[in-house]
């Protein structure tokens, strides 16, 4: 990144540590401070607080994203919150059998959706998997 200084000269910011006004030499009537040309050790120091600003600035945008990715995951999780602080409730409420169809707990639960299940085979003498025609989670249920 490029910028003109206090005497329209384009340069480019000095990095991190390059502020040494010790080192400065004279030009004319003018100081060198790494690429920059002053008058006095007070435009130096203000040229040197407008790099540190520039830096600050782009800094400050890389926060922002930051709080951006940070909001976007918070309304995530208060959304799976919500849905996980209402499960006992609907709990209270699923009825595992409508009509004649085996309903499925995790849609009722987590969406309070009604789904019903269906016989897959694969089970043993004791036991029947079903598969939910929604979200596709098998039970193993015995009989």
């Amino acid at each position: 990144m490029r910028h003109k200084n206090i005497t329209g000269t384009t340069v480019k910011p000095l990095g991190l540590g390059d502020y040494n006004l010790d080192k400065a030499s004279p030009l004319g009537s003018m100081s060198v401070v790494g690429q920059l040309a002053m008058t006095d050790k007070s435009s130096q120091i203000t040229e040197i607080a407008k790099e540190i600003a520039l830096r600050q600035q782009s800094r400050a945008a890389d926060i922002q994203r930051e709080l951006a990715k940070i909001e976007a995951e918070k309304a995530k999780l208060q959304s799976e919150f919500h849905a996980v602080n209402f499960s006992h409730e609907r709990l209270g409420r699923f009825s595992p059998i409508r009509g004649m169809q085996l309903q499925c707990p995790r849609c009722w639960i987590n969406h309070e959706a009604i789904s019903s299940l269906r016989s897959i085979g694969g089970g043993d003498k004791t036991t029947d998997i079903f598969r939910c025609n929604t979200c596709d989670e098998t039970f193993a249920l015995t009989f």
